[in-house]
């Protein structure tokens, strides 16, 4: 007990508990015995929440059903329609999520682990989002409708998700037989286009050897990289504080690099760090930005974040895709879900979500007018897709301060062969609109010239920017 005492945290527990007293003008004998009781018990409730906390874990252990996937996947699961007619009285849900990409299917799966009874509702033919595949009518080819890639843990996250005791998705690692993963290329043919292997300091050594007088401003960039990426661990952990004391923490001097550079576009930040007009300097520009699609927004749009998340931040882990495809993972979500008496239906598009007299969101209406309620409801839609399914008068008034980010086409090609008799690797390719033309200027001046990006965006004409992503 003595030893108890001498910690810190005691000290501090009976100070607060002194002043409190005192506060309150308690009279001092009772305060004294209240003291005493507190040292003698401390100990004793001390060693009874850990035993609570042991057992708990001890217990969930036990009794934890690990989801184990068929050997034969049904060819139902993905791909359910909600058929009780609209008279049948549908089972008690606790949970609603309304649509099936991966943050839905990846929260009602969690949920699902906790034993709640989840129902996912999704309005297209087939689950997935944006990780799901088309599949031609013949079964001959299949194409990604937008995951192309992922990182090596992706395969230890998704175990965690579904519940299995050993990955249900392998994510081996992408890459030719030299490493690289991405090729950066510019229009013109001519020049080499610039190949992404290993991690920062791998394409920091690679970009200095082809740019040694912005060696300093290389350096300076990843580091800068590497800053901003740890405060995006504690901008997410600092979600789990209120609303009020994460207003403050992030005004702090903690973040004041992650405010610097999140507020910033990727044209206006790497101008700043590698200044110039030259051709060389226009090329390291046109490289660094040169996976810009993956961040949804032409550099001039896109926060500076996203760029160094996209060159210098996941390739710190790698590059990874799912073996057999990337609707493995909706998919093998689905069967989880299902496993643990949730269902995941498609061709179930919402109209309106209902909420109570609290304004609690409580049930949705369907297409067709039915009503299916649950205790809370969840949108994986996006803010503004879920806004319009409120009722007039809820949606808040003000609108979001960040813009729409662009659609692109996709276009999906066969060929026909092996990838070694095409001479295809594993490695991206995405094609600046960069060329002699511009004086291989992609980004533009910070004084309203435009470059090959915007003057793409404004007319597809241009010199094309595109990527070509062979995994599948």
């Amino acid at each position: 007990m003595l030893e108890t005492l001498r910690h810190p945290c005691v000290w501090t527990v009976l100070a607060v508990a002194v002043g409190a007293m005192a506060y309150a003008q308690i009279d001092v004998l009772n305060l004294w015995w209240m003291m005493s009781a507190f040292a003698v018990f401390m100990p004793a409730s001390v060693v009874l929440l850990v035993l609570a906390f042991a057992c708990t874990v001890f217990y969930e252990a036990f009794t934890f059903s690990t989801f184990v996937p068929a050997k034969k996947q049904s060819r139902l699961t993905g791909n359910r329609k909600m058929t009780f007619d609209v008279s049948c009285r549908l089972p008690e849900y606790d949970s609603i999520i309304i649509g099936s990409g991966p943050a839905g299917l990846s929260c009602a799966s969690v949920l699902s682990q906790f034993g709640e009874k989840v129902l996912v509702l999704e309005q297209h033919v087939v689950t997935g989002g944006g990780s799901h595949q088309f599949i031609t009518g013949s079964r001959e080819a299949q194409f990604d409708a937008g995951l192309h890639f992922t990182v090596p843990q992706h395969e230890v996250l998704h175990q965690l998700v579904v519940g299995a005791a050993k990955p249900p998705v392998r994510t081996p690692p992408l890459a030719d037989s030299d490493g690289t993963y991405e090729r950066i290329a510019f229009a013109d043919a001519c020049e080499e286009p610039f190949c992404v292997r290993g991690g920062p300091k791998e394409i920091a050594t690679d970009l200095t050897q082809r740019f040694p007088e912005f060696a300093r401003q290389i350096a300076e960039y990843f580091k800068i990289c590497h800053i901003v990426q740890l405060r995006f661990a504690l901008w997410l952990v600092s979600a789990l504080f209120p609303m009020t004391l994460r207003i403050i923490l992030l005004r702090s001097p903690l973040f004041y690099a992650w405010r610097t550079f999140a507020g910033t576009t990727t044209t206006v930040a790497l101008h700043s760090f590698f200044p110039g007009t030259s051709a060389a300097a226009n090329k390291l520009r046109s490289i660094v930005s040169g996976l810009w699609i993956d961040t949804g927004s032409p550099p001039s749009r896109a926060s500076f974040f996203m760029q160094l998340a996209i060159f210098g931040g996941f390739q710190q882990l790698g590059a990874a895709y799912p073996a057999g495809g990337s609707q493995r993972l909706p998919l093998s979500m689905v069967e989880a879900i299902e496993s643990r008496d949730g269902d995941v239906f498609v061709q179930c598009m919402v109209e309106r979500i209902i909420l109570d007299w609290q304004g609690a969101a409580r049930g949705v209406v369907m297409s067709g007018g039915r009503v299916v309620r649950a205790k809370r409801i969840i949108s994986g839609l996006g803010w503004r897709k879920t806004m319009k399914l409120l009722p007039n008068g809820f949606a808040p008034a003000r609108s979001p301060l960040t813009q729409q980010s662009c659609g692109f086409a996709m276009a999906n090609v066969t060929l026909r062969g092996s990838a070694e008799e095409l001479g295809i690797g594993q490695a991206n390719t995405w094609v600046s609109p960069a060329s002699t033309a511009n004086n291989f200027d992609a980004l533009g001046s910070l004084d309203g010239l435009e470059g090959g990006i915007d003057l793409f965006m404004k007319d597809p004409s241009y010199d094309c920017a595109f990527g070509i992503t062979f995994p599948s």
